[in-house]
C-alpha cells in the first residue's frame, strides 16, 4: 500500500466516523449530502480554531467570530482572497471593536497573510452588506 493509498484511507475514516453512517454502505444522494454538509461545517469551524490560535485573547472573541464565519459564504465576502485572509480580517475586525485604541495593522497576522488596507475595507464592506441583506443591521 502507497502513502497516497494510505492518506485516502484515513481520510475517509476521518470523514465518516464524523456520521452515523458504516463504511461501505450504500449511500443515497441526499445522505451524501447531509455528510458533506455537516464534514465541511465541521472543517470550516477547525480552520477558524486554527487561526484563532495565533491570537492572544482568543477566548473572549471565539463565539463571535465563530458566529461570523457561520453565518457566511466566503466566496460572496472576497472570491479571490484565501479562506486564510478572510478569517483574520474578520478576526482584526472583532478585536477593533473590542478596543478602539487597537491597530490592526501592527498585529502579526496582519503581516502573516499580507494583507493592506484595501483588502480589509473589502471585506468588512461587503460584509456588512450581507449582513443588511440578511436584516441583521438597519
Amino acid at each position: 500500500m502507497t502513502y497516497m493509498d494510505e492518506r485516502r484511507i484515513n481520510y475517509l475514516q476521518k470523514k465518516y466516523s464524523e456520521t452515523n453512517v458504516a463504511m461501505g454502505e450504500e449511500l443515497f444522494k441526499p445522505t451524501v449530502q447531509r455528510i458533506n454538509r455537516n464534514y465541511y461545517s465541521n472543517q470550516k469551524k477547525r480552520f477558524v480554531d486554527g487561526i484563532l490560535n495565533e491570537v492572544k485573547n482568543r477566548n473572549s472573541i471565539k463565539d463571535e467570530v465563530h458566529q461570523i464565519c457561520s453565518s457566511f459564504d466566503f466566496n460572496k465576502l472576497c472570491r479571490s482572497c484565501s479562506d486564510e485572509v478572510i478569517v483574520s480580517v474578520i478576526i482584526l475586525y472583532v478585536q477593533k471593536t473590542r478596543n478602539t485604541r487597537y491597530y490592526p495593522e501592527r498585529t502579526a497576522l496582519w503581516r502573516k497573510y499580507e494583507l493592506n488596507w484595501k483588502t480589509y475595507s473589502l471585506i468588512l464592506a461587503r460584509l456588512l452588506e450581507e449582513t443588511r441583506k440578511l436584516g441583521k443591521v438597519d
